[in-house]
C-alpha cells in the first residue's frame, strides 16, 4: 500500500540513485509532463 501523508497518497520515482533525482527535477521544474509504467492488478485494491 502506497503511504498516505496529509491524507495524500504518496508515489516514488524509480530506484533511489542519480536516475530518480534528474527525474524528480525534471518533474519540479516543469520540463517532465507525462510518465508510463506497467499494469498490475495488485494495485487495484489501493485506488
Amino acid at each position: 500500500m502506497f503511504p498516505v501523508v496529509n491524507g495524500l497518497r504518496s508515489v516514488e520515482f524509480g530506484a533511489p540513485g542519480e536516475s530518480r533525482t534528474n527525474l524528480v527535477n525534471l518533474i519540479l521544474h516543469g520540463q517532465k509532463r507525462a510518465m508510463a509504467g506497467l499494469f498490475s492488478p495488485n494495485h487495484l485494491e489501493q485506488i
